[in-house]
This record gives C-alpha cells, structure tokens and sequence, in this order.
C-alpha cells in the first residue's frame, strides 16, 4: 500500500539499502548463526522492490550477486532461504536490470538462471518445485532456454509434479504450460511425447481434463 510505498522509499533514502547489503554479503561460510539474518536482509531487499520500482532500479546496481547465489547453493541454507533468494534473483532479472544478469553469468556461467531453477524444480520440498516451476515456465518462453531446461531434466522434473496426486489445481496447470513452452523447441519434442503421453492420457480420463482444455488456450 501507499504507506509501505513511503516506508520504503525513505528507508533507501536515509541509506538503509547499504545497510542491508553490507550484512548480506557477509559471508556466513560454515556458521548457521548468520542464517536468519540473511534470510531477513533479502526478505527486506525483497518488500522494498516490491514496493517502489526506483528501489529495485538502485538494487539492481548493487554487488549483491554472488551473496544470492550463495544463499541458494550453501549447503546450510534453509528452504525458505532459497525460495527468498532465488524469488529476488527472477525480480531482478525481470527489470532489465542487464548488469545484473551479467554479474550472475560472470560468477557462474551462461546458463545460470537455467541451472537455479531447473535444480530447484527437481528438487523434492513442495516450496523449492514451485518457485523453481513458475520461473522454468517463463524462461522456457525464449528459444535458447528452452533448449537448456530441456538439458537439465526440466521435463523429469515436472513430470514429477503432476504424478503427486494432491498437487493444487494451479500448480498441475503452470505443468501444462511449462511443459507447452519447453515442446516447442524441436529438441524437447521427444523428451515430453515420450515422457508424458501416458500421463496426459489419463489426465484427460479424469476430472482434470479441463486444465488440458485451459493451457492449451
């Protein structure tokens, strides 16, 4: 709300965002102590850019990249932290905010962004799959990504999801559409015939087969 909004902008204003960027990129190496206050300063890195556009435009600016990767593969980190992590990565990255993504790509490669998710989505805590589902699914909507989820055992891994019975409705749709976007590349076609066929067979047999309906549209 507009008030949060205020909050916000005068919290960066007064220098706040160095505040918390100093204490992120702090770094934690073997100690759990530090793991709750890295969890705080990306869940605040996190609401201020939700909340005013400049603030994201400054954070984008900010050497916070290898801090987020490390919250995301330290081995200490807690789920919660990696959702948080890997949610503000997607944010930023979906700015325009390109000197971001190059820092990200210049610590861990060209496909980093494929490798974040793709390893989150085959992951086996219902958190880390859907987060790591959402972002596939949109990244799968450029060419080159989708040839590289499509290495990564982004189809195994989705297909996982929608065999979980008492997956919500909204989750086993986002399947659907991840898994539309990835078979439009001629190099994932054979992967998801030969893969989900029997699945989306019996899908359309069930109470589901509308979703089919829906994400084909």
């Amino acid at each position: 709300d507009d008030g949060r909004s205020k909050n916000a902008v005068r919290i960066a204003m007064r220098g706040g965002l160095q505040h918390i960027v100093a204490m992120l990129n702090f770094d934690f190496r073997e100690s759990e102590t530090y793991i709750p206050l890295v969890t705080l300063c990306v869940g605040l890195l996190f609401g201020m850019i939700s909340q005013h556009q400049d603030i994201q435009i400054v954070v984008e600016q900010m050497c916070i990249g290898g801090a987020l990767l490390r919250a995301i593969f330290h081995p200490l980190s807690t789920p919660y932290l990696k959702v948080l992590a890997s949610g503000l990565i997607f944010q930023l990255t979906q700015g325009g905010g390109e000197g971001f993504v190059n820092d990200l790509k210049e610590k861990r490669g060209m496909w980093i962004l494929e490798d974040i998710y793709s390893s989150m989505l085959c992951e086996d805590q219902s958190e880390l799959q859907v987060v790591g589902l959402f972002c596939v699914t949109s990244l799968a909507m450029k060419v080159p990504s989708k040839v590289a989820l499509g290495k990564r055992n982004c189809i195994e891994g989705i297909v996982k999801i929608m065999e979980n019975l008492k997956v919500p409705e909204e989750v086993f749709l986002k399947c659907l559409h991840a898994l539309l976007n990835l078979s439009t590349h001629p190099s994932n076609q054979c992967d998801v015939c030969r893969r989900t066929l029997k699945l989306l067979l019996r899908v359309v047999g069930s109470p589901r087969s509308r979703l089919v309906r829906e994400a084909a549209l």
